[in-house]
């Protein structure tokens, strides 16, 4: 009954665009056939006078089978389909790109491929933190670099959960020389690189507020950033990261340049550089107060 009655309808809008002389050649033989069937079919199930849709509604009606016939929609359901692939095809390439040459460079020094310098970098060859605009996980937002202004501060950036416990020891040794000193800091950037991790980012959320050792305090300090595919690549160069598994960290100056920098598990030494060049970035900066 259903069927029928839609091909009444059907049958109905095809004579009047044939009146309007707006239906093809090829279409006058489907609608000679729907006439029988569509007026046994009207008889058996003739709607009442109020029920009669308005003129306008048959028009548009009319419009969208006439799109039908001429292809057009199928047009826009094969683009679609289409995008859905690449999507598809995208999100697969993520997942897998570089992933084995990335656990190879990982697993010797987890991702260590030299130690930090001793030494400042000079403020002349200084460059500035990128600008970056993250969640903050007490809500909100912030931007980098304008938060590292008037500190002197420690960014610890990952980009995939197995960089945390480096991330750690670093944070660690840091807040526990500086953790209460008025011109210190220590900002956490997560990464959520990629449309396949950012479709998990509410449950990474969820899981870093719940942490034991995720004080509100230090909520207001640790952004997330999702970035598009090309964001992450300006992300990536002026950091110097390359390999995603591992840790990165970044002391800057009250300017929000970048005058040290450490990546993989600290040796003792890197963090003995950490906490003294920290002094003396700080020596600095009261110097020109």
């Amino acid at each position: 009954g259903t069927m029928a009655r839609a091909g009444g309808h059907l049958a109905s809008s095809l004579l009047l665009l044939q009146q309007q002389q707006q239906v093809p050649q090829q279409c006058r033989r489907f609608l000679s056939l729907s006439s029988a069937s569509a007026s046994t079919t009207a008889t058996r199930h003739a709607l009442p006078q109020q029920q009669l849709q308005p003129a306008s509604l048959l028009h548009r009606r009319d419009s969208s089978i006439w799109a039908w016939l001429s292809g057009s929609n199928k047009e826009e359901i094969k683009q679609k389909q289409e995008q859905v692939l690449k999507e598809r095809k995208e999100i697969h390439a993520e997942l897998s790109k570089g992933y084995m040459s990335e656990v190879k460079a990982y697993a010797p020094r987890k991702g260590k491929l030299f130690d930090a310098p001793e030494t400042l970098t000079k403020t002349g060859e200084a460059v500035m933190f990128p600008t970056v605009s993250g969640r903050v996980l007490s809500g909100g937002e912030a931007r980098l670099p304008d938060i590292l202004r008037n500190r002197v501060s420690f960014v610890l950036v990952g980009l995939r959960a197995i960089s945390q416990p480096i991330l750690e020891d670093y944070r660690k040794v840091f807040t526990t020389v500086f953790g209460k000193h008025p011109d210190c800091q220590t900002v956490e950037l997560y990464v959520v690189e990629g449309r396949a991790y950012q479709v998990f980012f509410p449950f990474i959320q969820r899981s870093m507020r719940s942490a034991p050792t995720m004080t509100p305090e230090r909520q207001t300090r640790v952004l997330h950033y999702l970035p598009s595919s090309t964001e992450a690549k300006a992300l990536r160069a002026p950091l110097g990261i390359g390999n995603s598994l591992t840790a990165y960290a970044y002391l800057t100056d009250s300017y929000g340049r970048i005058r040290w920098k450490v990546h993989g598990p600290p040796t003792r030494t890197e963090l003995d550089t950490l906490l003294r060049l920290t002094k003396e970035l700080l020596a600095k900066k009261e110097q020109k107060e």
